[in-house]
């Protein structure tokens, strides 16, 4: 009962839905896509190393310049790509809210209220949005620059160690194009596993929720029980959380069975029979 209470519903329906769907589908065909151009990209390196030895330097630098740009935009991806999960939860929670309450809010004139508040929400999902998208598009920038650099360093290669084939040198070109387009692609995969790794972690976090309280109790009931319909409660307190205060405090109550009982409260009014 204190989840429910505690927890959007918007954020519910995103865990069981969009990530759910995204460990389902979108993660297993990124980690193979993932392994497909990691494979290509050994291949197609050892491929560049035939004209000459010295092609490995290029490889080294390539490979480290990867690297730097993979340890700073993969963490900052990562991120701006779970904030942006995190402004979709309330736009959801808003539509439930509107669609469950909208006789109640035509009612007490509040649509432009809730209107405001949607306008606020879609704004916020918007930034999030694209500082997601800038950020993937910045990774891509400087993928492309190295990319363009290790092309144009493989000719300068065949420049300074003029006993190379040149028929080897445009295969090796070749090969350099090649190359940068799968460093590019690894890095884009690897970030798109990353953010899918988001909705597994999300997940996750579900599985180690307090379980509800057991089904079976501590006081031993009769097999016949319950004989009648009579509710008899002495001294009875609750709250909705633990660390909230009780709604209900010191409460002692004797209802008999076939009675009929109205319950009035702050929000609502309900029927026991």
């Amino acid at each position: 009962m204190s989840f429910f209470n505690t927890t959007p519903v918007g954020q519910i329906l995103q865990r069981v839905d969009l990530d759910q769907a995204t460990v389902d589908n979108r993660l297993s065909d990124t980690i193979n896509q993932y392994l497909k151009v990691l494979i290509n990209v050994i291949v197609v390196g050892i491929t560049l190393l035939l004209p000459t030895i010295w092609m490995a330097v290029v490889l080294i630098i390539s490979a480290i310049l990867f690297y730097l740009v993979q340890t700073v935009s993969i963490p900052a991806l990562r991120e701006v790509t779970r904030i942006f999960m995190l402004a979709a939860a309330p736009v959801n929670s808003l539509v439930t809210e509107v669609l469950d309450g909208m006789q109640t809010i035509r009612a007490f004139g509040k649509g432009g209220q809730f209107l405001d508040k949607a306008d606020s929400l879609r704004d916020t999902h918007a930034r999030a949005f694209y500082s997601f998208v800038s950020t993937s598009r910045a990774t891509m920038v400087m993928t492309l620059l190295i990319s363009a650099l290790i092309t144009s360093a493989v000719p300068l290669v065949g420049v300074l160690v003029p006993a190379i084939n040149p028929s080897l040198i445009g295969v090796a070109m070749i090969n350099a194009g090649e190359l940068s387009h799968f460093l590019s692609s690894l890095i884009r995969v690897y970030g798109f596993m990353e953010t899918s790794m988001i909705s597994l972690e999300r997940i996750a976090a579900y599985s180690k929720l307090e379980e509800e309280a057991a089904s079976d109790t501590d006081y031993p009931l009769e097999k016949s029980w319950p004989k009648n319909g009579s509710i008899q409660l002495e001294n009875y307190s609750t709250t909705y959380a633990k660390d909230l205060d009780p709604v209900i405090k010191n409460l002692s109550v004797n209802i008999k069975g076939g009675e009929k009982v109205g319950i009035v409260g702050r929000t609502g009014i309900d029927d026991l029979y």
